[in-house]
């Protein structure tokens, strides 16, 4: 074993130790809806075949990450210890994978070939440690994001070494390489998370940058099969139906448009994180990413794109002498091609950069090795570059450590945010609930006022909802003003914000708690539902306010105005409480004829 290997294997292990503080970490977010169905299958309520079939997560319902997450259940139940364990192992395997990849890779290039194994090695070292995967191994359902990733990079791998064979004229075993082992890697990352779609655009990326001249007959069979023929299908899926892939629009508070323009931002935001680490601002609060509204608004949008383009440039005409700088930069840019351009996804997420930061840590390694073999290079300069390399590893190391701590609960990663990044909506919101649940609701109030006098007039809805809501939860009385301040800024588009800060709003109202009519909170919620009129109803936020409206007008005796709300919602988006409910709301209101015909519409569409 060589001396990087040996170094690559300790980093292989303080990495495993660095996150096994954050194993005992809790689930969070999405991590309940998705792993639900491994409860009811533990409890005998579920067969295997419906959990692993039935994720709705994804367009191909991800049933490769179900099967692993079956397995974290039978070794643990549903402790999250075992979910993030093996998280943890898919990590380590993940690195070897890209060690792999590095150095077939490296062998390929003129300038680094001799160098291939050391620097495919400290390469893996840097990426298990580095800081910015925190968030991605300890986050239970990324592991759908990493099982993707790593089908991807063995996938490559694979291309790689039948586009070797090739070069020698092995042409029979070259096929099994391309044609059987590439696509299967192909479709179990398909399988896992379809962002695993780039996997054919990298094996293009490495063949732009390590091989020229003649192409084997294999090789354009190769794209056209795997990348030509699936980008076409992709294009005529979306001019067939555009709302498959741009629907999410209608319930996000950016346009396609500015989204585009915010990803520039977005990826060198990733750049600069993965460049130089900064603990304090990772994690999963990150909806405080601003939009860009147009070029220079915020005015480092166009400096973003101005410097992406520069780059790619510059990357296309140093190919031929620095084949690992295309490559690499590429591979970054290629691989953020599914979440970080037209999809209507929140802008900012650091999973997203845990494939494509392979990619910026071979075209930097690139130009560094480039710089080093034009440097002359003397004693003390060899122990300067030890010196800053070993600190470089010691803060990564120390960093992850801290995050892995911060990862132990929820409160602290809570708590991270809040004092890091103050204008993360949701990071106040969950300071305050966490805050009204430890019995100091003076310090709730505080929060949800502070974000009800923000300058963004839906943080001025939500604010005041939500203040009202803690109000209405210590029974002391809630101010009605706060009412017409939500109905002055509703919105022309429901998003997430709004439908989550009216069921908490309907949870907390019961019983006459906020001693304000139940006509008067009825009112409100339609006032947000008839702001958004021209919102498709089939937006998810959308249909459930429309569901919320019915029941706040249930709740009032006002039954001829809770049917229609209640069947409009059940008619968009076919969910059986909703009809069920539908159904109750028109007997109530003396619809006896309307009721029956919704109960057999309802026993014609089946259970849904």
């Amino acid at each position: 074993m060589s001396r990087a290997t040996a170094g690559m294997c300790a980093a292989f292990i303080v990495a495993a130790l660095i996150y096994s503080a954050g194993l005992p970490g809790p689930f969070l977010f999405d991590d309940a809806v998705n792993l639900q169905p491994i409860k009811l299958w533990l409890d005998g309520e579920a067969s295997w075949f419906a959990v692993v079939s039935g994720n709705e997560s994804g367009a191909l319902g991800r049933p490769v990450a179900m099967a692993t997450f079956t397995l974290s259940a039978l070794a643990g139940g549903v402790d999250p210890f075992a979910y993030k364990t093996g998280n943890l192992l898919i990590h380590l395997l993940t690195a070897t994978a890209i060690w792999l990849l590095l150095r077939i890779a490296l062998q390929n290039d003129s300038q680094l070939s001799r160098h291939a194994a050391g620097l495919a090695a400290l390469l893996t070292a840097i990426w298990v440690l580095h800081p910015l995967h925190v968030s991605t191994v300890l986050y239970v359902v990324q592991r759908m994001a990493q099982l993707s990733s790593l089908f991807v990079l063995l996938g490559l791998c694979a291309y790689l070494r039948g586009r070797a064979l090739l070069a020698h004229s092995e042409k029979e075993h070259a096929r099994w390489w391309l044609f059987l082992f590439f696509p299967l890697m192909w479709g179990l990352g398909m399988l896992s998370k379809e962002n695993a779609a780039v996997a054919s655009s990298l094996c293009l990326v490495f063949e732009a940058a390590y091989f020229s001249g003649h192409r084997p007959k294999e090789v354009k069979i190769f794209f056209i099969l795997f990348l030509a023929l699936p980008l076409a299908a992709g294009l005529l899926m979306f001019a067939w139906s555009p709302r498959t892939f741009l629907g999410g629009y209608e319930f996000r508070d950016f346009t396609l448009y500015e989204r585009l323009l915010s990803q520039g931002r977005a990826l060198v935001e990733y750049i600069g994180m993965t460049a130089v680490p900064r603990g304090r601002l990772m994690g999963v609060y990150t909806d405080d990413f601003a939009i860009s509204k147009g070029l220079l608004s915020p005015p480092g949008t166009v400096w973003c794109w101005m410097g992406i383009a520069t780059t790619s440039w510059i990357a296309v005409a140093v190919r031929k002498h620095l084949p690992g700088f295309f490559a690499g930069w590429f591979f970054f840019v290629v691989a953020h091609g599914v979440e970080s351009t037209v999809l209507p996804l929140e802008l900012y997420y650091e999973h997203r950069n845990y494939l494509p930061s392979v990619g910026l840590l071979l075209a930097a390694a690139s130009v560094f090795a480039w710089l080093i073999k034009r440097a002359r290079v003397s004693r003390t300069r060899a122990i300067l570059v030890a010196s800053l390399s070993i600190a470089y590893f010691a803060g990564l190391a120390t960093t992850t450590l801290s995050q892995a701590f911060v990862w132990t609960s929820k409160r602290s990663i809570v708590q991270q945010a809040y004092e890091n990044r103050p204008q993360s909506l949701r990071a106040r919101q969950e300071r305050a609930l966490w805050a009204l649940s430890a019995y100091r609701a003076p310090e709730a109030l505080e929060i949800f006022a502070n974000i009800a006098n923000s300058e963004r007039p839906r943080e001025r809805l939500l604010g005041s909802l939500d203040q009202f809501s803690v109000q209405c939860v210590l029974g002391t009385g809630a101010d009605a003003r706060l009412l017409s301040t939500v109905r002055q800024h509703a919105p022309e588009r429901l998003t997430v914000a709004e439908a989550q800060s009216a069921m908490m709003l309907y949870d907390m109202s019961d019983a006459g708690r906020c001693r304000v009519p139940d006509e008067d909170l009825a009112a409100t919620i339609d006032s947000l539902v008839g702001a958004a009129a021209n919102q498709d109803n089939r937006a998810p936020p959308k249909n459930d306010m429309l569901f919320l409206a019915s029941k706040f007008h249930a709740r009032a005796g006002q039954w001829d105005a809770a049917a229609p709300l209640a069947v409009a919602s059940y008619r968009s988006i076919p969910r059986l409480p909703v009809g069920q409910a539908a159904v109750r709301y028109l007997e109530r209101s003396g619809q006896i004829e309307a009721a029956q015909a919704l109960r057999k519409e309802m026993r014609e569409r089946g259970p849904a």
